[in-house]
């Protein structure tokens, strides 16, 4: 997230990694392919486990979503973003699934395997989810990068599922926020912060805003990917 939140982990930017050695046109690339290795893998699970448990229910989709979830976490909590090299590419191939899949649907083909989503469900989870992480995003100043992360989870899972992604990935990121203040004894301060904030947004004029300090406590960074990931394990189980 290269925002503002809560939470640094005491962190510079690039502190746990050196600058990437890989070409964004690598990446780009690594990314767009990265669908077609997840249809040779899902492919060959369902012609030689036909009958298990991990054929019936794994998706070419849910492959892609998992390994989108998993580089966006890293590249958010050690660099502080969530790049465009990731997002665009998945959520470009989210669409070709679902579009798939409504084809097929359509004649009576078998490609479930490919996804759990028709176009129109997938096209309403990436609206609907960017339309609601807009609203979060302009009230907390987030990084765009969460924003196009959840059209991802919302193009895969569905607005409904996307929805309570979003409500416990800030439950668990504001729970971290509390036990990380409560660890540097700034709980207090922390939570005066935000009753100024909130008090002084409802009545301008009667309550004065954060100072400067709180409003530093308040402008510490969060990485929200790595939330957003373990919110959708947890919904989606």
């Amino acid at each position: 997230m290269n925002a503002k939140g809560y939470l640094d982990f005491g962190l510079a930017r690039g502190d746990l990694l050196p600058p990437m050695s890989i070409s964004r046109r690598a990446l780009w690339v690594y990314m767009t392919l990265l669908p077609v290795a997840a249809m040779g893998g899902v492919g060959l699970i369902q012609i030689l486990q036909a009958d298990t448990m991990l054929a019936k229910h794994l998706t070419v989709g849910h492959v892609v979503l998992a390994v989108a979830l998993f580089v966006a976490s890293l590249t958010d909590i050690m660099h502080r973003k969530i790049y465009n090299w990731m997002t665009y590419p998945t959520l470009l191939w989210l669409l070709v699934l679902s579009m798939a899949v409504t084809v097929g649907d359509a004649l009576q083909l078998e490609v479930s395997w490919l996804g759990p989503l028709g176009l129109a469900k997938c096209l309403v989870g990436i609206v609907g989810s960017g339309a609601v992480m807009l609203i979060a995003y302009s009230m907390s100043r987030g990084g765009a990068g969460d924003v196009k992360l959840m059209m991802v989870i919302g193009g895969l899972a569905g607005l409904e599922i996307a929805l309570w992604v979003i409500g416990v990935a800030y439950i668990l990121a504001a729970s971290c926020v509390v036990v990380c203040s409560i660890a540097e004894g700034s709980l207090r301060m922390l939570a005066s912060a935000l009753g100024r904030k909130v008090a002084s947004a409802c009545w301008p004029g009667f309550v004065l805003a954060p100072s400067a300090d709180q409003q530093r406590q308040l402008s510490r960074p969060v990485p929200l990917a790595g939330f957003f990931f373990l919110a959708t394990y947890f919904v989606m189980q």
